[in-house]
């Protein structure tokens, strides 16, 4: 497979905007990389969506970086379809979150005939997101109609879970044919780096979560689970930034949850994996919103592969997809109210045993379903079944 890719002109062509140290861009680059070390790297990596996290301006942040990609948006796109003409037949991948782009340069293939098998990954779906969050109508309509032109016209689409591809095909009559499942990997580090236990005991147990602070993820389920838990000896440590920052911080003094820290965001990885080391339990999707039903979010598998007691609010999939150490779950379900979650914060504070058999668990789930060799392995197959003669729909 490598001999034919080095001595021919069909390459492996990557772009689109990719977001720098976002864990599925790195690590779908990282496995692409390793298979075909000869592939052309075309994407524009912005690092504007970390500095955006950080402090006072947000929106204008947010307003300057989409204004910069849409000048350069033209003449990146003329290139690429200079370079796509020189090697027709290659096979592009455009990475998550470019689904305008996308279309486009899947028009542009059909109508001028450049023969590329256009793959792209389809990440989550942004009109979900656009129902679960403080968006409008019209652009939710918008973000509807774009998806499913993307479904439609794109050759190959990647896909998360196979709930997920169910999840499109129902929505917009797509075929199953066009989804190939390409699920979460953490990077190595969350697997290989030693565990480091050494952190003070102040506390009986510390409850770590770490992700962007939005509205979807649930935080006021478990800043009320903290208020319900203040008189106990357990800690909460919340790691990120983003909107719900000052709501969260309001809301932390008002109620003096004197036992729940806000720690910001960690950029670095080994940083942030040494934090998440001092915590006993950590918590995946904590709503029922959005993909919930769909994915597991990414602290959620990297808890998993720091062998931690994660707490999700129930879905099929986690059901489906992680049962496992003789029929026990590595994950602990809760039904998405803060009773529930700090009922069950208290029960495994009380069980050391049942946490220590959860950490087995957790880090066989984690290896067999996450790691790096998961993903290489599926990203191969993948790859090598589709067919340089594949038609544009």
């Amino acid at each position: 497979m490598h001999d034919h890719e080095t001595n021919s002109k069909h390459k492996i062509i990557l772009c689109g905007r990719s977001l720098y140290l976002y864990p599925r861009d790195e690590t779908l680059f990282g496995a692409i990389h390793t298979l075909y070390p000869d592939c052309y790297d075309l994407r524009y990596i912005e690092k504007l969506w970390i500095t955006a996290k950080k402090g006072k301006f947000q929106k204008l942040k947010k307003l300057v970086r989409h204004g910069i990609w849409f000048i350069l948006f033209g003449l990146y796109l003329i290139r690429l379809v200079k370079f796509a003409y020189h090697y027709k037949g290659s096979r592009i991948i455009i990475f998550p979150g470019n689904h305008f782009f996308c279309l486009l340069f899947s028009l542009i293939n059909k109508r001028f005939h450049l023969q590329c098998i256009v793959m792209y990954d389809n990440w989550i779906s942004i009109y979900s997101a656009s129902q679960s969050g403080q968006y409008l109508r019209v652009r939710q309509k918008i973000r509807f109609v774009l998806e499913k032109a993307v479904n439609h016209h794109c050759q190959h689409l990647f896909v998360l879970s196979q709930e997920y591809l169910n999840y499109f095909t129902s929505l917009y009559g797509s075929s199953p044919q066009q989804y190939h499942i390409i699920p979460l990997c953490v990077d190595s580090l969350w697997l290989s780096l030693p565990q480091n236990n050494t952190s003070p005991m102040s506390y009986d147990v510390k409850v770590a979560y770490w992700g962007g602070f939005l509205t979807h993820h649930g935080l006021e389920v478990l800043l009320k689970a903290s208020e319900i838990l203040q008189h106990e000896p357990i800690q909460f440590l919340l790691y990120g930034d983003g909107p719900m920052l000052s709501h969260m911080q309001s809301m932390i003094q008002e109620k003096n949850l004197n036992h729940v820290f806000i720690k910001g965001y960690y950029e670095d990885d080994s940083d942030l994996i040494r934090e998440i080391d001092k915590a006993d339990i950590t918590v995946g999707h904590l709503k029922d919103s959005h993909d919930a039903q769909l994915i597991g979010p990414n602290k959620l598998i990297q808890g998993l592969s720091r062998g931690k007691s994660v707490i999700s609010i129930y879905s099929k999939h986690l059901e489906n997809n992680y049962q496992s150490c003789h029929g026990e779950y590595p994950i602990v379900f809760f039904d998405g109210t803060a009773q529930d979650l700090a009922k069950q914060i208290l029960y495994l504070k009380a069980d050391l045993k049942k946490r220590m058999h959860l950490k087995q668990c957790a880090i066989q789930a984690a290896k067999e379903k996450h790691s790096n060799e998961c993903l290489l392995n599926t990203l191969r197959e993948v790859l090598e079944s589709v067919s340089f003669n594949t038609n544009c729909h």
